[in-house]
């Protein structure tokens, strides 16, 4: 059964329709390689299926509202590497609305202010963190252990009194201490 896709490419700024009997993502993409290059990976707009295998089945029937022309559209996207994304592929819209998810001011910038916004931000949420606060922070959650155990410790004294005598009790404790 022939199918009408919508492609969608906004790094390389294609658009277009396309009619296939294609029925995997293996057979489409042979049919497409225009539409795509590089790093990117297809997903199907209305449910949102990344199509990253050859065998991937394509949807059946028209998932598209019917206002429009075609049963479903396939976005061509950035895949985003382990080291970061690469912003310099993103559209400047796509830039915009990624600024603007982390809260930073995107009014007037151009795409070059974008991604250094964006490269700040990237390597501020994987700099090392403040020691000072941590150690704080571990000194607080020390203390807290410390009475923890020292009550802990009172109760198993109060409990086992009579069945556990003091030699056992100093050798729990210097046990305790090596771990």
């Amino acid at each position: 059964m022939s199918k009408t896709i919508r492609l969608i490419n906004s790094n390389l700024g294609k658009v277009r329709t396309h009619q296939t009997d294609a029925t995997t993502w293996g057979e489409l993409k042979t049919e497409v390689s225009d539409m795509y290059s590089g790093n990117v990976k297809a997903v199907v707009k209305e449910n949102q299926v990344s199509l990253e295998v050859d065998t991937a089945s394509l949807p059946e029937g028209k998932l598209s509202s019917d206002e429009f022309d075609y049963d479903f559209a396939i976005f061509f996207v950035t895949k985003e590497s382990k080291a970061g994304a690469d912003y310099e592929s993103w559209d400047f819209h796509r830039l915009r609305r990624k600024v603007a998810s982390r809260g930073m001011n995107n009014n007037n910038k151009t795409k070059a202010q974008l991604i250094a916004d964006l490269r700040r931000t990237d390597e501020r949420n994987t700099s090392s963190v403040d020691t000072s606060q941590l150690d704080r922070i571990e000194q607080k959650v020390n203390f807290i252990a410390d009475a923890i155990e020292s009550t802990l410790e009172e109760d198993y004294e109060i409990v086992f009194r009579d069945e556990i005598t003091e030699e056992e009790m100093e050798t729990i404790r210097s046990i305790e201490n090596q771990l």
